[in-house]
């Protein structure tokens, strides 16, 4: 399911049937996406390091923002947060210090950005394409990822 080492969300088809839990338990990932949705992020069980700033990048269909926002975050698409058309760097820059992840599935720009000093990190969602039926199998994965994401780097979550 996940790249990221040390997961924290597993499955295993012995517990509720493959569902996705938090490793260790037997609590489904799902019971924390119906706690936020329900209204609760200012009380999110992971406190406020949970809590992030995340910019969708402009390859991601703006329906994802949904998703990402159903775990508790602050989220914005690109183009809405003023964005719109910038390269890379650019959008790097002007992301620096206002968001705390760029959420994208541009799998080159870890080549093409250097983020040494950078308080801005970037998350790859690795899918078959960037339509939305995709994605949303990556949101465990992502969720996921962003508990672990420190900040100036990279991660990817997703199939090889």
């Amino acid at each position: 399911m996940s790249i990221v080492s040390d997961s924290v969300i597993v499955q295993d088809p012995e517990i509720h049937s493959g569902e996705p839990v938090f490793r260790g338990t037997r609590v489904p990932f799902q019971t924390l996406l119906d706690y936020l949705e329900g209204g609760e992020s200012q009380n999110s069980p992971f406190g406020p390091l949970w809590e992030m700033k995340i910019l969708i990048d402009e390859c991601l269909p703006d329906e994802l923002k949904e998703s990402v926002a159903a775990m508790g975050h602050e989220c914005q698409t690109a183009r809405r947060a003023g964005y719109g058309s910038k390269k890379n760097g650019e959008l790097l820059a002007l992301a620096e210090g206002q968001w705390d992840v760029l959420l994208t599935s541009d799998r080159n720009i870890k080549y093409q950005q250097n983020m040494a000093g950078r308080t801005v990190s970037i998350l790859i969602l690795r899918a078959k394409s960037n339509r939305l039926k995709d994605l949303l199998p990556l949101m465990p994965a992502c969720a996921e990822g962003l508990l672990s994401i420190q900040p100036g780097r990279v991660v990817e979550v997703g199939p090889l």
